[in-house]
């Protein structure tokens, strides 16, 4: 049986072996519950940005994933790009948005097309995630993906969670 699963794998372009199809799956389990990792951490608090979600976050991902790094580059040719994490077996890079309002969601969105483009042709990394944890349900996961579907963005998946939080507020200068 496994011989024709692998011949099945090998016709249909999927390369994977079944420990990363198993790795991907629980990465993808892990990205769509920082609600609930997040909210664990913060208890009593809540995050107030992207910084306070990528600690949380890189702390399970190093835990589970022995490949995990949270400093990865890709390069360019002028610029190089840094996502906020990876599991290198996987070639996967990760971002994290964070968003406290509807536009603050729509401003995320332009920073993955902005992403996209910058990580693209890397041989490294090939697939990419993006978790945008917004503290309101202020729009819906299928939106997401059919913005990016539209744009012809196929190497990414985008998750959308919901949980709580809330802008720092800047404090004015005298």
């Amino acid at each position: 049986l496994s011989s024709v699963v692998d011949g099945l794998r090998s016709t249909s372009g999927d390369e994977q072996s079944p420990h990363d199809s198993y790795e991907l799956a629980q990465l993808e389990t892990i990205l769509r519950r920082t609600p609930v990792l997040v909210r664990r951490r913060w208890s009593g608090s809540l995050p107030t940005g992207e910084h306070d979600v990528q600690t949380v976050m890189h702390d399970y991902l190093s835990a589970f994933f022995t490949e995990y790094r949270p400093d990865i580059r890709i390069h360019g040719v002028i610029r190089d790009f840094e996502p906020d994490g990876g599991v290198r077996n996987l070639r996967a890079a990760i971002e994290f948005k964070y968003a406290a309002s509807k536009a603050e969601v729509s401003i995320a969105l332009g920073g993955i097309f902005e992403d996209v483009s910058g990580y693209a042709g890397s041989l490294d990394w090939t697939r990419f995630y993006t978790v945008i944890y917004q503290t309101e349900a202020f729009e819906s996961e299928d939106r997401i993906k059919s913005e990016l579907t539209r744009a012809g963005v196929v190497t990414w998946k985008a998750i959308l969670v919901t949980g709580s939080g809330k802008r720092k507020l800047k404090v004015a200068k005298a």
